[in-house]
């Protein structure tokens, strides 16, 4: 390399590494010109428990070693997608902050936005214990947008706001029914008066337990073992209501009685009711009850 080449060389670099500090510094910049515009400005990471408080009822979720739980308004595994997509809401959803109108005393005046009273409060907490909460006022401002109050400031709070106030309980709930995602190895059917058994034999290949010959195909068999460990609830009934009120969804006299043993999780019972159909329904309605519900 002759003198004129690496002196080339080192401006290459020198300039090369200004340009790329220059344009690190301006990641780090928009990141936190992002943060900035972010009400609470948190990392979705940093949350470990969300409460949101709206017409006097709590909902209330809190990661347990990593898992997403409802805690309010019962206590019931969450499904991890839509909670987490709920926290990544709470952590980025924007807000302009406001030159708030004050009181003569310097307070702000609150009872100008709305946020005096009937409010939508959302506590959120780290592990570090510290708390952020922010207040919604009932009504919209103005195109979907609402006033929002969060420490001593009020905020424009955007659109999409109005979707994380309106999370309930049954949004976030895991609507898997069979929860324990272990391999499932025997599943007993009592369906109709008849009762039969079927045994994982080898990989996908599964087996009657009194007749051994009967076997599904490598196919069949993967289906049914998906499908199976896929069953998804696709509504909940009032849990007190069906406690009590086992006739109503016909869980008094199942006509079907379906248990899955799991690899190291021993049995779940899934107790099948039949409802009649009345007049003007199109089919028949058929109501579950796990033999773990409470």
């Amino acid at each position: 390399m002759n003198k004129l080449t690496g002196v080339f060389f080192v401006l290459a670099l020198v300039f090369g590494g200004i340009a790329y500090y220059e344009y690190e510094n301006s990641k780090e910049e928009k990141v936190e010109k992002a943060r900035e515009a972010q009400i609470i400005g948190w990392g979705q990471e940093e949350l470990v428990s969300a409460t949101l408080e709206k017409s006097g009822k709590l909902l209330k979720v809190e990661r347990r070693d990593g898992d997403w739980w409802l805690v309010q308004p019962f206590e019931d595994m969450a499904d991890q997608f839509n909670v987490n997509s709920w926290a990544g809401d709470i952590a980025t959803e924007k807000g302009a902050k406001l030159d708030a109108k004050k009181t003569a005393a310097g307070d702000v005046f609150w009872a100008e936005y709305g946020l005096d009273r009937d409010l939508t409060i959302l506590t959120i907490e780290n592990e570090s214990g510290d708390k952020a909460v922010v207040s919604f006022a009932k009504n919209a401002a103005f195109d979907g947008q609402f006033f929002s109050r969060y420490k001593n400031d009020v905020y424009i709070a955007v659109r999409p706001w109005a979707g994380v106030m309106a999370k309930s309980a049954d949004n976030l709930r895991n609507r898997d029914v069979f929860r324990k995602k272990s391999k499932i190895e025997k599943v007993r059917m009592q369906v109709m008066g008849d009762d039969y058994t079927l045994i994982r034999a080898e990989g996908e290949t599964w087996s009657m337990q009194d007749d051994e010959s009967f076997k599904f195909d490598l196919n069949d068999g993967t289906a049914f073992g998906r499908q199976l460990s896929g069953l998804r609830i696709e509504s909940f009934v009032d849990d007190s209501s069906a406690l009590k009120n086992l006739k109503t969804f016909g869980l008094d006299k199942p006509v079907g009685v379906l248990t899955v043993s799991m690899a190291g999780q021993g049995e779940q019972q899934l107790q099948i009711g039949k409802v009649a159909k009345k007049a003007g329904q199109e089919d028949d309605k058929y109501y579950a009850k796990a033999s773990d519900a409470k």
